[in-house]
């Protein structure tokens, strides 16, 4: 391992299944991200913040790019305050995790549903336009 070397550890999907009678939405559906390697502090991440794996790359760019390196990203990184995340049912906004239903307000269902096509356009065709 290099001295330089930096593992990102996390989850790919966030359903516990628990014997507890009783637990809140961010216990059964929280997955770890964990960020491992020389200078990485934990002061950069809040106990209580959420995020969603599309903010990943942009994380990563900020913590390995050199000083003053640019990129694109989906969604903002980690480090910045995303007004939504989300994962395939539930989303967090304000500091607080719902559950997407038909009552969930239509704006925060365009932006998970454009973010999901966006996503997995790239997924099929890479930078393509075509």
């Amino acid at each position: 391992m290099y001295s330089d070397t930096l593992f990102v550890i996390t989850g790919d999907h966030s359903e516990r299944f628990s014997f507890a009678k009783e637990q809140d939405t961010r216990t059964l559906s929280s997955i770890p991200c964990i960020f491992y390697g020389a200078g990485v502090q934990q002061a950069w991440f809040n106990d209580n913040a959420v995020g969603d794996h599309m903010q990943l790359a942009g994380t990563l760019a900020e913590i390995v790019g050199p000083a003053g390196f640019t990129y694109a990203a989906l969604q903002a990184n980690m480090f910045e305050n995303q007004d939504v995340v989300f994962n395939h049912r539930l989303y967090a906004a304000d500091g607080k995790i719902y559950t997407q239903s038909s009552d969930t307000d239509k704006k925060i269902i365009d932006y998970i549903n454009s973010m999901r096509g966006v996503g997995a356009w790239r997924v099929l065709k890479g930078d393509a336009v075509k």
